[in-house]
C-alpha cells in the first residue's frame, strides 16, 4: 500500500511533464505567430508569407490525417486482396498528393517528411491488426479549433497591429489564401461579409495564434481519454 501511495504522485507528475512537453512545439508556434502578428524583431515582414503558408498546410495535414485514419482502420478490417490494395492506393495517395503539390505549386519542401512519417505511421499501425486500429486516433480536435480560428479569423474584427508595417508577397503563392473561404456555404456568405486572407494578410496570422495557441492549451489540459475509431478509449500514457 504504502508502494502504491509513492508511486501515484510519480505517474501525476510524469503524465504532466508529457503533457507540457506535447504542447510545447504549439504554444511556440502560437508565441511565434504573435510575434509576426506584431511584428517584433521584423518577423511580418521577413517571414510573414512562411507562417501564412504553415497555416494553410496544417489544415491541409489535419484533413490527411483524418482521411488516412480510415483508410488504415478499414485496411486492418478488410481481408480481400482487392480491398486491401485498394486501401493502400488511397492511403498512398492522401499522403503523397498534398506535399507533392506544395513542392510543384508554392515550392515548399519541409511537408515531403512530414507527410511521409504520417504514411509510415498508418501503415505501421494498419499492420498491428485490431492493436495497431485501437491506436488510430481521430483529429476531431483539431479540426474543431481549425475550423473555428479560420472562421474567426475572416469574420470577426482584427486588427492589424504591427502587421501593418509588412509586405507580404501573397502573389508569389497563387491559390492559396482562399483556403478559409470553403467553409462558408454561398448563402451564408452573400449575407455576411467575409474577408479574406489575401485581402488581409494578418488575418492568417491572427489564425494562426488562435489555433495553435487553443492546441497547446488542450494538449496541457488533455482529459484521460482520447477518440479513436472505436470511441472514446483511456490513454495509455
Amino acid at each position: 500500500m504504502l508502494t502504491d501511495r509513492r508511486s501515484r504522485p510519480s505517474a501525476v507528475s510524469y503524465q504532466l511533464s508529457g503533457r507540457v512537453l506535447r504542447s510545447l512545439p504549439d504554444l511556440g508556434l502560437g508565441l511565434l505567430f504573435g510575434a509576426a502578428w506584431l511584428n517584433l524583431f521584423n518577423l511580418g515582414a521577413r517571414h510573414g508569407v512562411s507562417l501564412m503558408l504553415l497555416v494553410e498546410i496544417e489544415g491541409w495535414i489535419i484533413i490527411v490525417t483524418f482521411m488516412s485514419a480510415a483508410f488504415a482502420y478499414a485496411l486492418t478490417k478488410d481481408t480481400e486482396w482487392t480491398e486491401r490494395a485498394k486501401d493502400v492506393i488511397g492511403l498512398v495517395f492522401f499522403c503523397a498528393l498534398p506535399p507533392i503539390y506544395f513542392a510543384v505549386r508554392w515550392h515548399v519542401w519541409w511537408p515531403i517528411p512530414t507527410y511521409a512519417l504520417l504514411l509510415w505511421n498508418r501503415l505501421r499501425l494498419a499492420r498491428m491488426g485490431a492493436a495497431g486500429a485501437h491506436k488510430l486516433r481521430i483529429p476531431v480536435r483539431e479540426m474543431v479549433t481549425y475550423a473555428a480560428a479560420g472562421l474567426a479569423s475572416i469574420w470577426l474584427a482584427i486588427p492589424v497591429l504591427g502587421a501593418a508595417s509588412a509586405e507580404f508577397r501573397i502573389a508569389d503563392y497563387p491559390g492559396w489564401c482562399h483556403a478559409p473561404e470553403i467553409l462558408i456555404p454561398d448563402d451564408v456568405r452573400n449575407l455576411r461579409k467575409v474577408v479574406t486572407w489575401c485581402d488581409e494578410p494578418h488575418r492568417a496570422l491572427a489564425a494562426g495564434v488562435m489555433y495553435y495557441w487553443i492546441t497547446g492549451l488542450l494538449t496541457l489540459l488533455r482529459g484521460p481519454y482520447r477518440l479513436t475509431m472505436f470511441g472514446w478509449l483511456r490513454r495509455d500514457d
